[in-house]
């Protein structure tokens, strides 16, 4: 395996081992970053105003299984929705990005929907500076945080990528929500 501090004598290998000494260098610190928010690195995150807003009309399970996947400090997490009114659900159905108009969501309450809290909610990487983003990569890491501290807390949820739940997420899916996350009632 070669490492960084390895000597070249042909002056033409040490301009292209100094390149990739920059890269393993910037990949290892990059790792041992991650590394350390997993084992007790001083990196914290918390909802903003606007996320702790939306996570406040969740089902308390679902939220609570959101702010233990954050405490985890491994990533940022922003809350794009909670609960949703008849309009908002109704736009996002015309816009294609829902399969199921208003009041047949988990994310809509009411009297039609036939629940005070919401029973979904959709999340995304907060990436400092940039934002939340809806990458595709990203998401899915999100999900392994979100689904892994679900499980770990006995909380039963469905993620927007794996609808089916049968081990082979985005490959068989019609329609992927890589945002959402929703309760699932257990099978007796």
């Amino acid at each position: 395996m070669m490492t960084p501090d390895m000597v070249i004598d042909d002056p033409e290998d040490s301009i292209v081992m100094s390149a990739w000494k920059q890269r393993w260098r910037s990949k290892m610190k990059a790792a041992n970053g991650y590394y350390n928010r997993l084992h007790g690195g001083n990196v914290s995150y918390r909802y903003s105003v606007q996320s702790q807003e939306k996570l406040s009309t969740v089902d308390p399970r679902l939220a609570g299984v959101l702010v233990e996947a954050l405490k985890l400090g491994i990533i940022d997490i922003y809350i794009n929705f909670g609960a949703r009114d008849e309009k908002t659900q109704n736009r996002l159905f015309s816009e294609g990005k829902s399969k199921v108009q208003y009041p047949n969501s988990k994310h809509n309450i009411g009297e039609k929907a036939g629940r005070e809290l919401s029973e979904a909610v959709d999340a995304v990487p907060y990436i400092s500076g940039r934002g939340p983003l809806w990458d595709r990569a990203l998401c899915c890491f999100l999900a392994g945080i979100v689904l892994t501290t679900a499980h770990r807390l006995g909380v039963p949820i469905r993620w927007g990528g794996n609808w089916d739940q049968d081990g082979e997420p985005l490959l068989d899916q019609g329609f992927d929500d890589l945002a959402h996350f929703e309760l699932v009632r257990k099978e007796r």
